[in-house]
């Protein structure tokens, strides 16, 4: 682990590329803490956990599919290939499972799960391309259009229906975490967004520990942003994990101060959940469509409004740079990358920064090289 700096703030910073010269300041402090810390910081925000435990800053993109064989393939290989030419160098691997509605208890696989041999090829791959690995497995609900997997266990009215329903899900889990320890992945997510379970402080410990039995690796949740303030047993984990889709603006094509400002009052509420736990955070997922109003709708997949790209670069170029000198800051993950290489281009409405100006801002910030996922 290097305490040069060239591995804590990406290369943009590190190159003193950017003009805002009081950063020059944070940069160096952050040099301090990942070598020992300054006496007196560290439990206040986070910022000692997160500069000494994760010295790395985590800058990663999410490669997702909701397909037996979307990990299949020359396709998906080239893809990936593509990712890691953005210079990100981390990479999160999404499979899903599914059960019924949110009122179920069984947690199992459908086809639109990716083939455990086929995501076990593609670990491979991207450990082959110097990219460090993150599993983050999903539950999601089969037929159930009206609510989402935050609802599950809103409905269970009985200690049965919760032993049942932690019985399935642990085996889920632990499944994925015994594939992550055989094939080296360094991080794990427990869970993702399961909001209406986190309150099950008991359970979710026993999760954790069932997890540990099997990998041991760095281990987070992933928090709805709205949940992770409630969530009373990070300490079991290495970091805290929060899915970031905040409202940065009430209008579409916001300038840069706007979501600068937009992002203020969030920036606040994460150092002091870092400074509560003396925990480093990262995000889990963060990410915007390429529709005008992303940014007052982020987590909507299916915003209405015309295509704008810029909105998109802008709102990432934003995020790097309100975290970049944040202590309690472990990185992120953009949500998302399709291993689908039709997916992206500049008519593309979706997530996907490739082959996007949005993928560009990635590929200046993390020091890749050749256009961001533009293949042929």
């Amino acid at each position: 682990m290097s305490v040069s700096g060239e591995d804590t703030l990406p290369p943009r910073v590190a190159a003193g590329a950017r003009s805002h010269g009081h950063r020059l300041v944070t940069y160096l402090l952050l040099l301090v803490l990942a070598s020992g810390g300054l006496p007196g910081t560290g439990a206040q925000d986070g910022s000692r956990t997160a500069a000494s435990r994760f010295p790395e800053r985590q800058y990663g993109i999410t490669m997702a599919s909701w397909w037996v064989t979307g990990f299949s393939g020359s396709q998906a290989k080239t893809s990936l290939d593509e990712l890691a030419a953005t210079g990100a160098g981390w990479v999160a691997f999404v499979v899903t499972q599914y059960q019924r509605d949110a009122r179920a208890t069984e947690i199992g696989r459908t086809s639109g799960t990716v083939d455990d041999d086929d995501l076990v090829a593609l670990i491979g791959r991207a450990h082959d391309l110097g990219l460090k690995v993150m599993l983050k497995p999903h539950v999601d609900l089969e037929s159930d259009p009206s609510r989402n997997r935050s609802h599950i266990g809103n409905e269970f009215r009985n200690e049965s229906r919760w032993r049942r329903w932690f019985e399935s899900y642990t085996a889920f889990i632990v499944h994925y975490a015994v594939l992550a320890a055989e094939n080296e992945v360094e991080q794990f997510v427990v869970g993702t967004e399961l909001a209406g379970t986190s309150h099950r402080e008991d359970d979710w410990r026993d999760v954790v520990d069932q997890v540990r039995n099997v990998y041991d690796g760095a281990l987070t949740y992933a928090a709805l942003d709205s949940e992770a303030a409630d969530i009373e047993w990070w300490d079991a984990l290495d970091l805290i994990g929060v899915d970031v889709y905040y409202v940065l603006s009430n209008a579409p094509s916001p300038s840069r101060n706007q979501l600068e400002r937009g992002w203020q009052p969030y920036l606040r509420e994460l150092a002091n959940l870092a400074g509560k736990w003396d925990m480093p955070i990262v995000f889990t997922e963060i990410g915007y469509t390429s529709v005008a109003g992303t940014t007052t709708r982020p987590w909507d997949w299916n915003l209405s409004g015309p295509l704008d790209l810029k909105e998109q670069a802008l709102a990432y170029q934003t995020a790097l740079e309100v975290t970049a000198d944040m202590p309690w800051f472990a990185g992120m993950y953009w949500w998302y990358w399709d291993p689908d290489l039709e997916v992206g281009g500049p008519r593309d409405r979706g997530y996907t920064p490739s082959c996007k100006p949005a993928g560009e801002v990635l590929r200046e910030w993390y020091g890749g090289s050749g256009q961001a996922g533009c293949h042929g």
